[in-house]
């Protein structure tokens, strides 16, 4: 157990590596969506770490900066189409995280609106598989819910 707690510490200062990276590459060019969608999937994979760790408030707290950063890519690249994926990933995780420390009717709402964000993406790109598969991944979780 503790060599698995050393390697997710370990991977923890990666991905903290990986964010600062991406904020330094923010700095020079702000006005590029993919690369604060890349710093905002940085935070939810940090977010996973940290559920990992049973740190669910820092992992919801992490999820939440991601969708902050996600916000950001929305008003200053509102045609990269994208973004409507990594934020419903991101409601998603935190449904799940919702889910798990038995917060349902939070959980609920994230579902709702992670099915919602995979809905825009859907309306610019119709035939993308990911957001269909992860839609009726979510109408099997919320069949669990019972609110």
């Amino acid at each position: 157990l503790q060599i698995e707690l050393n390697l997710l510490d370990e991977a923890m200062e990666s991905f903290r590596t990986a964010v600062d990276a991406f904020e330094q590459v923010i700095e020079l060019s702000p006005k590029q969506g993919g690369s604060r969608n890349r710093l905002a999937s940085a935070h939810r994979e940090l977010s996973k770490l940290h559920v990992k760790k049973g740190q669910m408030k820092e992992a919801l707290s992490v999820l939440q900066k991601s969708l902050s950063l996600s916000d950001v890519v929305l008003e200053e690249t509102p045609n990269y189409i994208y973004i409507y994926n990594s934020i419903g990933k991101t409601q998603e995780a935190m449904a799940d995280i919702y889910q798990d420390t038995d917060h349902l009717e939070k959980a609920h709402q994230y579902y709702k609106l992670a099915n919602e964000s995979y809905d825009r993406m859907l309306l610019k790109s119709p035939n993308l598989r990911e957001p269909l598969e992860r839609k009726e991944g979510i109408k099997m979780k919320c069949s669990e819910l019972e609110v």
